[in-house]
């Protein structure tokens, strides 16, 4: 049962009649028992008793019913009689008895209804409490200063304190480390009088501290001026392991994708060695007696021989192109910028493509200068294969702490966002390798491109000092 239906009484009908009686009632009789030369006085007493505690209907009865009292107590006393000149005094008497209950019956009804509107809204925050302490999340409301005036069940639940503890140190169920940070922010935010949100943790009543994402909003009036703040807390702690681990689990992958590919390396350098010493080594021979038969040979097989040769030297070559394509030692020895004018020079001659080479670099990084040899000798192949663009620019470009590298070309451009959606199934995955050797050191590689416009790569990549570099001499920096 609510306070409302409590104050109702247990019969509605019955209303203040009772009252009425008995306050006339008790006035006649002193009126009779007295004999008292105020009459109107006392009988006016019971009208307005019976107003204030019983209501306007029951008031008009004890006017009415106060008549014979005052009858019999205007002279001559103690008859219904009444003498001519004191008749005008019943008029007077019903009239100042009509005003008192108009006066005292519009403040009784105007205090009725402030009193049902009071109880409506006790009711309504009795509700409002309820459901605030019934929703799933620790929740409260500041008052426009950024003082707490409430804290509801959840939150007081969780830290282990009652209201009127919470209220003045609520503070203490913060982390040290994330205190000074959430009070200047919210400070900030209270101000200007706008919303703001945090991730911090708070501690539990075992003592555990969890990590809850605070947002607070405020409530404004129509002229902007904020009436309350109320905020929830919601907790992330889950979310916050969960993205740690993911964080970790990447850490390891791209760890593990970046060891993948100095392998890969390694396992080039050592094939383009393999080729260019081994390899190299017994075709050279074969060269060198091939020459010494052509002198001790007749003329009838010098022709053979001659053709011998020529075959042998493009094989030599062949093996020479693969080694360096396998591991080009230009880039150990040149540096990354002579390196990339080299491969240039190189698809100019194979391909008759147009390929201009801008910008200086000076002290980069081994891993990083191999990656970016091989982004730009996988872009130069797609843009043999797939744009068939006649003209090439490769500029490059070195800050502090920072290398960016760009690869445009005037070939017929492509749906980027399609193409890399596609990569995967089509096994097409020439650019998911360029970004991810990319990504593998901590850069990121951009794509614009669009049909009829060409394409434009961008590739920026940190350049951490403690790394060793490779130097246009060719030595370690």
């Amino acid at each position: 049962m609510s306070n409302l239906d409590a104050r109702r009484p247990p019969y509605p009908w019955l209303g203040g009649y009772p009252i009425a009686v008995l306050a006339v009632a008790g006035a006649s009789l002193s009126v009779m028992a007295l004999n008292s030369n105020a009459p109107v006085a006392i009988l006016m007493l019971a009208v307005i008793v019976t107003t204030w505690f019983g209501g306007t209907k029951p008031a008009l009865l004890a006017l009415a019913a106060s008549l014979p009292a005052l009858f019999y107590a205007l002279p001559p006393h103690g008859s219904w009689a009444i003498d001519s000149d004191q008749i005008v005094r019943v008029p007077y008497f019903l009239g100042i008895g009509a005003f008192i209950i108009w006066i005292i019956g519009s403040e009784r009804r105007a205090s009725a209804a402030l009193r049902r509107a009071h109880d409506a809204l006790q009711l309504k925050n009795e509700e409002l409490t309820l459901v605030i302490d019934t929703i799933p999340a620790m929740a409260w409301i500041l008052l426009p200063d950024g003082k707490l005036e409430f804290l509801n069940r959840r939150w007081l639940d969780y830290a282990g304190m009652s209201h009127a503890d919470a209220i003045e140190r609520a503070h203490v169920a913060m982390h040290p480390e994330d205190a000074a940070r959430a009070f200047d922010k919210g400070t900030r935010a209270i101000a200007a009088a706008q919303p703001f949100d945090d991730e911090i943790r708070l501690r539990r009543a075992d003592g555990v501290y969890r990590w809850f994402l605070v947002r607070t909003v405020p409530l404004l009036d129509e002229g902007g001026r904020v009436l309350r703040w109320y905020g929830t807390s919601t907790d992330i702690e889950d979310f916050k392991r969960a993205e740690q681990a993911l964080r970790e689990s990447a850490e390891r992958m791209q760890h593990l994708s970046r060891r993948l590919m100095e392998v890969h390396e390694e396992e080039r350098r050592h094939f383009s060695r393999e080729l260019h010493d081994e390899f190299g080594q017994l075709l050279l021979g074969i060269n060198l007696h091939l020459h010494a038969a052509k002198s001790v040979a007749g003329d009838a097989a010098r022709p053979g021989l001659e053709e011998s040769t020529a075959l042998l030297q493009q094989a030599v070559d062949k093996v020479r192109g693969l080694a360096l394509e396998l591991r080009p030692t230009i880039l150990e020895t040149a540096g990354l910028a002579a390196t990339l004018q080299w491969l240039a020079g190189q698809h100019q001659q194979g391909t008759g493509l147009t390929i201009e080479v801008r910008g200086e670099l000076y002290e980069v990084p081994a891993d990083v200068a191999i990656a970016c040899f091989r982004v730009v000798q996988q872009a130069l192949t797609n843009i043999v294969q797939h744009a068939h663009g006649q003209q090439v620019w490769v500029e490059l470009d070195q800050s502090d702490g920072a290398m960016e590298v760009v690869i445009r070309d005037d070939g017929r451009g492509f749906d980027v966002a399609k193409t890399m959606q596609a990569a995967p199934g089509t096994g097409h995955l020439g650019l998911l390798g360029m970004k991810e050797r990319v990504e593998i050191l901590g850069g990121r590689m951009q794509i614009d491109s669009g049909l009829g416009e060409g394409t434009r790569i961008t590739l920026s990549v940190p350049l951490p000092h403690a790394v060793p570099a490779i130097t246009a001499a060719g030595t370690p920096a």
